[in-house]
């Protein structure tokens, strides 16, 4: 097992650097990140729902890897308990304004570490009140759906009280799988919601396997990101959901889509760190970069031994060699959370055979 046993001593020994960094990182209310910037160029994000939304989210994915990094210790424990009970209270964030959704991170991560939390059994005192936050916020995906059918981190459009369009591929996916997660745990889902994302990731799907970055770039198909080299982070992700609910994606198609991102990792691997979104090699950005293993990762588990076996070193050798000396890995300096949210990516990955405990795991025939 990655991170556990005798024959890879270095991912135990990456895993338990990370898990580190994040338990002396953790604020007293149980959150991680900082809206502080270092740096004279930051994206776009108003105060103070924006971020909110980044910290949110941050937050969910270091419970999530604390929780999978199957460290037994009280302080890891303690750590969960505090972030869990942050998240009850703070998950669902407002967005400051028209334009900026980036709640929609906050939403989608919340939702899973929910869900793999209720699977798991953790903390069952608050199994009640995480049940109530995933009912709402699910309710609230649906509020935030786009008229065509996915979830994006911007409104250019009209800036209306439901989001006029403009989805991202790989933001629709995420939501998706968070969506999986909780119905596998019990919570009713719209089918209405989904089918209607399912559609638009469908869509954006091009016949050489890679994904339109959004549905509305449907007009400009040979733009660089929309290409395979520009697609590799957003690939796995965009396929996973569509193989978790339906056979439009089939094994083969997930088999290549990590390969792609072996092959042509030095297109994103050149963005990482890079200050400014898009500005390499086919309009790749830094923060593709350790998104893109993660949900790799996740695509692991669906696959046979054998396939595990020869695509799991290269994704290895990937991930630990780009831990900072801290402990800690990051792709891209977003204000302060970079380095908290790439380093539950990163843990998360060299989990990924124990990550979610089963909870994503598809059976042979299953379809949703």
């Amino acid at each position: 097992m990655p991170g556990e046993t005798e024959e890879e001593p270095e991912v135990h020994a990456a895993v338990g650097k990370g898990v580190d960094f994040l338990l002396r990182t953790q604020h007293a209310n149980g959150s991680w990140g900082e809206s502080t910037a270092g740096r004279g160029y930051e994206i776009l994000a108003d105060v103070p729902g924006s971020h909110h939304a980044f910290r949110v989210a941050t937050s969910a994915l270091c419970v999530m890897a604390l929780r999978n990094s199957n460290i037994q210790e009280e302080a890891v424990e303690n750590a969960i308990r505090r972030g869990l009970k942050y998240l009850i209270q703070n998950s669902c964030v407002k967005r400051p304004n028209s334009m900026e959704l980036y709640n929609i991170w906050a939403f989608g991560y919340s939702l899973r570490c929910f869900s793999e939390a209720l699977h798991a059994g953790t903390c069952p005192d608050m199994e009640t009140s995480m049940r109530e936050t995933v009912e709402k916020l699910v309710d609230t995906l649906k509020l935030y759906q786009d008229l065509d059918g996915g979830w994006g981190y911007y409104d250019f459009n009209v800036g209306s009280y439901r989001p006029s369009g403009g989805s991202a591929s790989f933001t629709t996916a995420t939501e998706v799988i968070s969506l999986y997660a909780a119905k596998k745990v019990g919570i009713e889902v719209s089918e209405q919601m989904l089918q209607k994302a399912l559609i638009n990731l469908h869509r954006c799907r091009k016949e050489n396997g890679s994904y339109l970055y959004a549905w509305n770039m449907r007009y400009w198909m040979s733009h660089p990101v929309n290409k395979i080299k520009g697609s590799v982070c957003r690939t796995s992700g965009c396929h996973l959901a569509q193989y978790l609910f339906n056979d439009r994606v089939s094994y083969q198609d997930l088999v290549k889509g990590v390969e792609d991102l072996i092959e042509h990792n030095r297109f994103c691997d050149i963005a990482r760190k890079r200050p400014v979104p898009h500005e390499t090699w086919y309009a790749n950005s830094g923060y593709f970069y350790l998104y893109g293993h993660y949900y790799a990762s996740m695509v692991f588990q669906q696959l046979n031994s054998e396939d595990q076996k020869r695509l799991w070193p290269s994704i290895k050798e990937l991930i630990l060699r780009l831990q900072e000396p801290d402990g800690s890995w990051w792709d891209y300096p977003l204000y302060g959370y970079g380095k908290y949210y790439g380093t539950a990516y990163a843990v998360l990955t060299l989990c990924w055979d124990r990550y979610g405990r089963g909870l994503y795991v598809k059976k042979a025939g299953e379809i949703q």
